[in-house]
């Protein structure tokens, strides 16, 4: 899950921005941002995003919380982080506290998903 510059976010990493992310007010301006650095095909998905999900915050947006389980890394294992939409996989964790441990670690999960951090810049 890892490459030349990329890795998975520590589970201390993930905390943290989610943290950060439900304190961060989504604006006009933030928006118009994000516009600026992203290609037209992300923007149409963006705007659906927004008109389905009527956001109020980037946390709202980051789809940390309904999105899906994001891998991360802890210690030399990986662990589950997040919460999904309870129609997609109903939870009872709090990814503030607590980390998913799939039954069978070898085993793809369609639930679990991941993002990378660029490292060395």
């Amino acid at each position: 899950m890892e490459g030349p510059g990329f890795s998975l976010p520590s589970v201390e990493e993930w905390r943290r921005v989610y943290g950060a992310l439900q304190r961060e007010i989504l604006t006009s301006a933030k928006l118009a941002a994000l516009r600026s650095h992203i290609c037209a095909e992300a923007w149409i998905i963006l705007e659906r995003l927004l008109d389905q999900l009527h956001p109020r915050s980037l946390f709202d947006l980051s789809l940390i919380n309904g999105g899906m389980v994001e891998w991360a890394r802890q210690d030399k294992t990986y662990a589950g982080l997040g919460s999904p939409r309870p129609e997609f996989c109903p939870n009872l964790w709090d990814p503030r506290v607590e980390v998913v441990r799939p039954l069978r670690p070898a085993e793809r999960l369609g639930h679990f998903g991941f993002r990378l951090v660029r490292r060395g810049r």
